[in-house]
């Protein structure tokens, strides 16, 4: 076999071996993309509304495919964020909606930096009963009607892979 012949085979085979490499870290990539997105988070808000419009709830679900770590949970009222007062966001937010009336009774939840949302969980953030609306005053009606589109509520989370999303609603 010639010289030429040697030469040809040796670049060949680094030629192939240069392909060889470069599927492997494409293949790599493409893995690690598709393990970043098996386990990726989606926190959706959903509402319950009364026939006439009226909002009785809102809930955060994670609907995607792995758990949520909360970076931060904001309530605003009127674009403004709500501050903490004892470690709980609403006791201050029930004073400024002038939702603090015993009469109002309904329930209220938020995170906290560090919690984590497992995927298909469902956490309502406010809820009044629909048979507790009903029975409210039509003063006491009207108060909470003035104070829901008052609400806005923003959630930073991040994927076990350390991925940063963003849940606002409305």
């Amino acid at each position: 076999m010639g010289r030429k012949a040697e030469i040809s085979i040796e670049l060949a085979a680094v030629v192939v071996a240069a392909a060889a490499m470069w599927v492997a870290v494409s293949q790599g990539k493409a893995q690690r993309e598709h393990n970043r997105l098996s386990v990726k988070p989606a926190l959706t808000f959903d509402t319950d509304e009364l026939i006439d419009g009226t909002l009785v709830k809102i809930d955060l679900r994670n609907s995607g495919l792995g758990p949520a770590t909360v970076k931060r949970f904001t309530l605003y009222i009127d674009a403004k964020p709500v501050p903490e007062k004892d470690g709980d966001i609403w006791a201050s937010a029930e004073k400024v909606l002038n939702l603090s009336d015993p009469r109002i009774k309904f329930s209220n939840y938020y995170y906290n930096a560090g919690d984590v949302i497992a995927t298909g969980e469902r956490q309502p953030i406010i809820d009044i009963e629909r048979d507790v609306y009903e029975k409210l005053s039509d003063g006491d009606k009207a108060l909470w009607n003035q104070a829901m589109p008052r609400l806005k509520i923003e959630v930073d989370y991040t994927s076990f892979y350390g991925d940063e999303f963003n849940a606002r609603y409305p």
